[in-house]
């Protein structure tokens, strides 16, 4: 993907014969899928990352507890999302700023 997204070249990815766009809207539309394809790589790197801290966490034997305030993460919550390192308390604090520092 990140191939794709930074390594091609406007004509290389749209097989144009020409350097020159047709229209403005085609420059538009392949910043567009450019930007789309790297939050897409960015938000797989952040989620391979939040694995494998839950991996260690597991051998820490420290999984299934926030490390916010310590509690257990709810079944739930670990069942939708088995990498989430929050309790939902703890979440909703710190999405809406006012978690511990």
């Amino acid at each position: 993907m990140e191939d794709e997204a930074l390594g091609k070249s406007r004509q290389d990815a749209s097989g144009d014969l020409s350097n020159v766009p047709i229209h403005m809207a085609d420059v538009g539309t392949d910043n567009y899928d450019r930007d789309l394809t790297i939050g897409l790589i960015q938000n797989g790197e952040e989620e391979l990352r939040a694995i494998d801290e839950a991996l260690e966490r597991i051998g820490n034997k420290t999984y299934g507890l926030c490390e916010e305030c310590e509690k257990k993460i709810s079944k739930a919550r670990l069942t939708a999302l088995p990498y989430v390192k929050n309790c939902i308390e703890c979440q909703r604090q710190e999405e809406q700023g006012t978690g511990k520092t």
